[in-house]
């Protein structure tokens, strides 16, 4: 499997976090004010469709070049410039081989955040069509995901072609919203079997754990950004 998994990659070809972008077209940067910060989330379970089901090394920051804490500010996290190392099987989450490319992956927040309305995802590297492609994000205050959940919205993340041990983050903004777990509902990969990437970050407005806007992930990390609108389940 390790053979298999260093041959085939995630990454963001749109832009590398905090450092050179791969593709201008998504290099504009929004809402590059201050004072956003880091959410760190304390789990990731799989919830439905794929396996195997403990996906914490989605939220255990192993393989980030430089780590964070709840509440730090974004712009100093960025000032690091970190990159994720994707050539250690380890440090990421992968589906068991021949596993069906969709399924759902819930992250706990760890507390209840007002205004989350951003995230990073780091993938993997190489290009690969296993890695993560379009996914749907849910918000709720409780676990079960049954106190009406608000659906954040669609996204895709581009193919990328980034080394295995320095994949860049793809950043992606949306309308703020009030959240303890956030779903992430996996719709496709890029045209191969299973579902590959490292690490999710989630960033808000304030530093308490009740507020989260998002001066903006591109204005924080310096890479292409996805919007959506926030509609209720």
């Amino acid at each position: 499997m390790s053979g298999l998994l260093n041959v085939r990659g995630l990454c963001s070809v749109a832009c590398v976090l905090l450092g050179t972008l791969v593709s201008t077209a998504h290099a504009a940067i929004i809402n590059d004010g201050p004072n956003h910060y880091m959410i760190d989330p304390v789990s990731a379970t799989v919830s439905a469709g794929l396996s195997p089901k403990i996906a914490s090394q989605l939220v255990d920051q192993s393989g980030l070049s430089s780590g964070y804490t709840n509440g730090t500010l974004a712009e100093e996290y960025k000032a690091l410039s970190p990159t994720h190392n994707s050539a250690v099987n380890s440090n990421l989450y992968f589906t068991d081989f021949g596993d069906p490319s969709t399924g759902s992956i819930d992250f706990d927040l760890g507390g209840t955040f007002r205004d989350v309305d951003g995230f990073v995802l780091w993938s993997y590297g190489l290009g690969d069509g296993s890695q993560i492609d379009g996914f749907t994000l849910i918000a709720d205050d409780d676990g079960d995901f049954s106190s009406g959940s608000t659906v954040i919205g669609d996204f895709n993340n581009p193919l990328g072609m980034g080394p295995l041990a320095t994949v860049g983050g793809e950043g992606f903004e949306f309308a703020a919203v009030e959240a303890s777990f956030i779903r992430m509902v996996i719709t496709s990969n890029h045209g191969s079997v299973g579902n590959i990437f490292s690490e999710m970050a989630f960033v808000r407005a304030t530093p308490e754990p009740s507020s989260f806007a998002m001066l903006g992930i591109a204005g924080v990390f310096g890479i292409g950004v996805h919007r959506r609108r926030r509609r209720k389940q």
